[in-house]
């Protein structure tokens, strides 16, 4: 009788432990589903809106183009510019449209690759590039072909534009926000499968069927200009070792400069940071 008991013990005992496991891993899970559901009723509007667009810029740019992992955490601005920033003249001709996201750009002709300062204006059905009290260039969402940029972190956006008379080919622009102006591009325009982000070089639309090339390199300073070639060539700064300490060795940041030879130059800012594997500093 005795060892039939303690077998019986013994079984209640393996039970009741297999009991309260299951019990755990229940509440456990409930706390977690209470817990994301407090979590998602406290997340403003403004917030939410925030993680959609930071979901679509690491789609698009994660493990593909420099410099994303150091944008992760600087939130995207809601805009660059109010409306007060833009000529009423502007506004005047985009009227009905509200207006989403604008920022300051600098676009480069397709013929020549002379630089010219222009603001990027988006609204819900369009994105319009903008000189002072005019519209140089609108583009239609529902015909935007692709948006390309490097795998570099040059700020380089090329917006790609339906071959047709109401267009004068595609768009190449210099953007010092560049993950925030592609994200906000392609969740407008509902296009984020049309993003590349391409190495070497890319080809674009200069317009009466002619087409350009761009190519992307890295050199001794970060500079965009017309080469010998007629090419539009886009170097990017060599990753450079500026300041260290005893733990860790960290990039300078670069700066925009005018180069009087080959025309603008921008410079490009790193924020990538390099562990500290030797007893000196290098240069």
């Amino acid at each position: 009788m005795l060892a039939v008991a303690s077998t019986q013990q013994g079984r209640w005992a393996q039970e009741d432990k297999k009991l309260k496991l299951k019990t755990s891993e229940m509440l456990k899970k409930i706390c977690i589903r209470n817990l994301v559901r407090k979590y998602c009723r406290g997340v403003t509007a403004e917030r939410k809106v925030q993680l959609q667009q930071k979901v679509v810029a690491s789609a698009v740019f994660r493990g593909k183009k420099e410099g994303y992992l150091q944008s992760i955490n600087q939130p995207f601005a809601d805009t660059r510019l109010k409306e007060n920033d833009i000529n009423p003249k502007v506004l005047q001709l985009i009227q009905g449209e509200k207006i989403k996201y604008a920022t300051p750009v600098v676009k480069y002709d397709r013929n020549g690759f002379k630089a010219r300062e222009r603001l990027l204006v988006l609204t819900q059905s369009s994105a319009y590039v903008v000189e002072m009290a005019k519209i140089k260039q609108k583009i239609d969402y529902a015909t935007l072909k692709g948006i390309s940029t490097s795998n570099l972190s040059d700020g380089i956006v090329v917006i790609h534009v339906p071959e047709d008379n109401k267009q004068k080919g595609d768009v190449i622009l210099h953007c010092e926000h560049i993950f925030e102006v592609v994200s906000k591009l392609c969740m407008l325009a509902n296009k984020q499968n049309l993003v590349k982000v391409v190495q070497g070089s890319l080809r674009f639309r200069i317009g009466s069927g002619k087409e350009g090339t761009m190519v992307f390199t890295v050199g001794q300073e970060s500079q965009i200009f017309k080469a010998k070639n007629g090419q539009l060539t886009v170097v990017r700064l060599h990753l450079r070792l500026w300041e260290c300490d005893s733990h860790s060795l960290m990039l300078s940041p670069c700066r925009t400069q005018l180069s009087p030879s080959k025309g603008p130059v921008v410079q490009v800012q790193q924020e990538d940071s390099v562990p500290f594997t030797e007893q000196r500093c290098m240069t």
